[in-house]
Formats: structure tokens, sequence, C-alpha cells
């Protein structure tokens, strides 16, 4: 054997020594079935980006199974270990924190938990308008969708995000689960005197961007929208918002979603 076979084959036996060390010291996948949360929402102390993804998913999971392990979650005061991470510089870490919080609206206590602090309203606001990911957008505006179905949530709110124009902006997401969200929020927003009011002189406000929902292929989301233009001209007479509604041509957008809608109907039936 010459000189550069015995260079290639020490290259050769180097390179499997430092293969075998590197399997050596490398650790399985982590997976985690979660049967004592506790010790689950220690790891998402955790450091390591791996483990931490691995234990927001891990109790996500947990949480969508019952009502009743939402309540334990939130008895081990998983909420204040799972807001930091809503701002991890991981995405899905972000993500599943996010995903967490919204499944764990389920339950009352987690909402008058979010509802007795001035802090994390304006907190999720910021995140629905500053994020770029739509899962996050989902996320945030399915929690403030949450606190914003009863009066003290709405009361909240309003005395915690003056600004609704990011509402405008949000319904006319490229996501439909983002612009249902958007969309309910101003109905829910619009029960309340003052919440109408809000909605009607935010600088944004447009009775065409809600109408454009009226040809979303979403029954849900035509539904909020229609009820959305009723309520606004229900609750308000004067001649204001009635002229504007019809100088943005509302009753024609309405025909034209009710004869889509009867076509739908008709053709259904017939098949």
């Amino acid at each position: 054997m010459n000189s550069t076979d015995t260079e290639d084959a020490l290259s050769i036996g180097k390179k499997r020594e430092d293969r075998g060390i590197q399997l050596k010291h490398r650790f399985d996948p982590l997976n985690l079935d979660v049967k004592y949360p506790d010790t689950a929402i220690l790891l998402l102390q955790c450091q390591e980006n791996t483990i931490l993804l691995n234990a927001a998913a891990a109790l996500s999971k947990y949480a969508t199974k019952s009502d009743e392990n939402i309540r334990i979650l939130f008895d081990l005061d998983i909420v204040k270990n799972i807001i930091p991470l809503i701002n991890h510089e991981d995405l899905f870490t972000r993500r599943f924190a996010a995903k967490l919080l919204a499944e764990m609206m389920a339950i009352q206590s987690v909402k008058d938990f979010l509802l007795e602090s001035d802090y994390y309203i304006p907190y999720f606001t910021k995140v629905l308008i500053n994020e770029r990911d739509l899962f996050m957008q989902e996320f945030s505006s399915l929690i403030l969708v949450e606190l914003s179905k009863e009066i003290y949530g709405i009361v909240r709110l309003l005395e915690q995000c003056p600004n609704m124009n990011f509402l405008y902006e949000r319904i006319q997401s490229t996501d439909p689960d983002v612009k249902k969200n958007n969309i309910e929020i101003i109905y829910n927003l619009i029960q309340d005197p003052i919440g109408v009011q809000e909605i009607i002189n935010a600088e944004n406000f447009s009775f065409p961007l809600i109408y454009r929902l009226f040809q979303e292929p979403y029954p849900e989301i035509q539904n909020i929208a229609l009820n959305v233009i009723g309520e606004l001209l229900a609750r308000n007479k004067d001649e204001y918002i009635q002229n504007l509604f019809r100088q943005t041509k509302g009753l024609d957008a309405l025909l034209n979603f009710l004869d889509v809608r009867n076509l739908c109907r008709t053709i259904l039936y017939i098949c």
C-alpha cells in the first residue's frame, strides 16, 4: 500500500470514528405523551427548542381531549408559562403556544384570568397586528373572539384597544379563519352601544369591506357578515349610517347575496 492509499484509509477511518462519536451522543427524537402535565409544564422552561416545541405540542394535544384537562392545566398555572412563548424566536413554538391558549379559552376561568389584567388584551392585539404568520393571526384573533363574547370582555376590549382599524385590515386576510374571527369580533363589539360607535367611527370603517365577505365560499363567514350589516342598520337610525349604506349600494349587495344563496339552494334541491 503506497502513502496515498494509507492516507485515504486513515481518512476513512477517522470519518467513521467521528460518525460513531456523533451517534453515541445523539438523542432519539423526543416524543411526549402527557400523562403528568406538571412535568410537561416544567419542560416549557427548557432552553432547547426541540424539547420546548414538543412540550408545547403535547400539552396542546392534551388540552383538546377535554375541558377537564384544560382545568387541570389552568390550576397548574400554565397560562403564565405559555404567554412568554407566544413571542418565542421559533415560529412553531409560537404557533403551538398560541394554539394551546386559544383552546384553553373553552373554560371561563381562563377568560376571567386574562380579563383581570390590563396586559393581555393589548398583548394579543399587538400579536394580531404585528405577526405576519397566518396561524398566529388566527389563534390570537380567536382568543379575542372568546374574550369579547361577554359584556365585561367587550368593555375591557374597548378600554384597552381604542383603535379598531386592525379589524378591518384583518377581514381582508387571505386566510378564511382570520377573516371569520375578525368579523366575529366586530359582531361582538356592536352588541354594545359604545362598541357600535367605536366600530363605525374607526378610520377604516367600510361597508364594502363587509359586503365582500358575502362572496366568501364559507357560509359561517357570510352569515356573520350579514348579521353585522343587520345590527349596524338596526342600532343606528341616524341619517349618516343609513345614507352611507345607500351610497355604498348596500341594498344591491344584499340582494345579490340573497340571489346567490337562493340559486345555490335550488341547485342543491334539484341535485
